[in-house]
């Protein structure tokens, strides 16, 4: 028996989207900058992988070019 559970991430990627838009490089920075917004079901499972608790994994998820459009700005990490 399997389980599946799908949500429904549309507004999510599309409020990224618009920020990423908005987000300005030679504006100043503080010392927190938010890079990514990911959809709940995305943090549990990389939780339940131990992503979460490992920054060198945590840093490439949120690098990689094929989740880009949870990123709100293309600041590395």
């Amino acid at each position: 028996m399997y389980f599946v559970t799908e949500y429904k991430v549309d507004a999510l990627l599309d409020a990224n989207k618009r920020k990423q838009v908005d987000f300005s490089n030679t504006s100043a920075l503080g010392d927190m900058v938010q890079v990514a917004s990911i959809p709940n079901a995305m943090y549990w499972d990389w939780h339940k992988q131990g992503i979460l608790d490992d920054e060198a994994a945590f840093a490439r998820k949120l690098n990689d070019s094929s989740l880009q459009h949870i990123r709100t700005n293309n600041l590395r990490v």
